[in-house]
């Protein structure tokens, strides 16, 4: 059992999740586009009125139709061509790229032929390509409607990325992440220190036959 600050003590208390930090953010879109359902339907029924007669109960179905269905398009939208960049993770739509992964945003090629972040064969319209270099070398092309203001953002994060941090990043064993000039040489040391340890142990086994008394064989001629 543990006791929290300000819990009672022999309870276990949950601690509340740390919301990340917002770096930079696009929605995808507006919600104004919800207006011109009703804002049409509005303008048909006045011209109808000033015309002649008027159909109301149509006009408010036709409306509220099109409203639903503008809705879903929003919505859609503000999934799929959302930029969200917080202290630890990008997300572009429904991709997401972890930002100790990104080793540089700056000066890079656009790759031929690359798929763009969240799986669609091409950046979604209106957006500008950000292509993206990783510390292991590949490139992935990223999106923004605003591409300068995101790489602006982004490049003082990722500057002094490496394999390492990114493995760090992901929490992968040590036996998974890449070997470096440190593990190297603590390698090579236990090494060293098993290969004296061998040597000496060695050495104090032919010591101890050396000393150990030997037993005469006695012999057996004598006998025959």
């Amino acid at each position: 059992m543990t006791e929290e600050a300000g819990g009672v003590p022999g309870e276990i208390t949950e601690a509340p999740e740390v919301e990340e930090a917002v770096r930079y953010h696009e929605s995808g879109s507006t919600w104004w586009p919800l207006l011109w359902g009703p804002g049409f339907c509005g303008v048909g029924f006045t011209l109808e009125t000033v015309t002649g007669a008027s159909h109301g109960l149509a006009w408010i179905v036709v409306g509220v139709v099109l409203l639903g269905l503008t809705a879903l398009w929003v919505s859609a939208r503000r999934t799929d061509r959302a930029v969200t960049l917080t202290d630890t993770t990008l997300r572009m739509g429904t991709g997401m790229v972890s930002v100790a992964r990104i080793a540089r945003v700056e000066g890079v090629p656009e790759p031929v032929g690359a798929r763009a972040v969240g799986g669609g064969f091409t950046i979604p319209a209106k957006t500008h390509p950000v292509p993206m270099e990783l510390v292991d070398g590949s490139v992935v092309l990223g999106w923004a409607r605003f591409s300068d203001d995101l790489v602006e953002v982004l490049a003082p994060m990722v500057e002094g990325n490496t394999a390492e941090s990114a493995c760090l990043d992901l929490d992968l064993p040590p036996s998974a992440r890449p070997a470096t000039a440190a593990n190297d040489s603590t390698a090579n040391g236990t090494a060293a220190n098993d290969s004296a340890e061998g040597k000496t142990a060695a050495s104090n086994t032919a010591e101890s036959d050396t000393e150990r008394p030997r037993t005469p064989v006695e012999s057996k001629e004598g006998e025959q």
